[in-house]
This record gives structure tokens, C-alpha cells and sequence, in this order.
């Protein structure tokens, strides 16, 4: 988080804040066309060291936006519906896997029909 502030001087909030999301949707992309172990232990690492920066930098950009009076109720609603929209994919996970046995959708279920 100290490398980002420093970096803030250099690209700005907003541009650091895109660079450090490119790099999670990479991430991503790795995660999901790996192989092996090691790969999950190198995205471990680039998600893990892209995600921590972008807190200070999201509360940054609303103090600098809305300022320092609204950005308790614009903090607390956006995480409120992370939250929320954590929770639900966590459990469509888990009801794709009971009703089909898979986490895969498939497009032509029975009950579809």
C-alpha cells in the first residue's frame, strides 16, 4: 500500500486504480486456463498483492469526488451489495452443484423444457 501511494504522484489515482484492476482481471484469466498447482500459488500472489492497493485508492477517489461527509454512506452501500452479491454467487455455486452435480450450466436441462 506504500508503493501505491508513492505511485499515485506518478499515474493518479484513477490510472493506478485501472492498472491494479487489469492486473486481477489477468489474474483471473490465469486462474481459470491453469493447470497445475504452481499457478494457483502465483495467482495467490498477484491477486493477493493487486487487491490490498485498491481500497485506500476506491476511498481516495470518492473522498476526493464527493468528500469526506458522504463517503461513510457511499462506502457502506457498495459493500453492502458486495456483500450481497457475494452471498448469492457463493450460493448459486453451491445450487448449480446440488441440482446438476456440476458447476457448469448447461444449457439443455430437463426441467428447462
Amino acid at each position: 500500500m506504500f508503493v501505491t501511494g508513492q505511485l499515485t504522484r506518478n499515474f493518479g489515482k484513477k490510472n493506478l486504480l485501472i492498472m491494479l484492476y487489469i492486473i486481477r482481471l489477468i489474474a483471473f484469466i490465469w486462474l481459470a486456463i491453469s493447470p497445475g498447482i504452481w499457478q494457483l500459488y502465483v495467482f495467490s500472489i498477484v491477486y493477493g498483492v493487486s487487491s490490498m492497493p485498491i481500497i485506500p485508492l476506491v476511498t481516495g477517489i470518492i473522498g476526493d469526488r464527493f468528500g469526506k461527509n458522504a463517503m461513510g454512506s457511499i462506502l457502506g452501500f457498495s459493500w453492502l451489495l458486495h456483500q450481497i452479491f457475494a452471498a448469492l454467487g457463493v450460493f448459486l455455486g453451491g445450487y448449480l452443484r446440488a441440482v446438476s452435480g456440476d458447476y457448469s450450466y448447461d444449457m439443455h436441462l430437463e426441467w428447462v423444457a
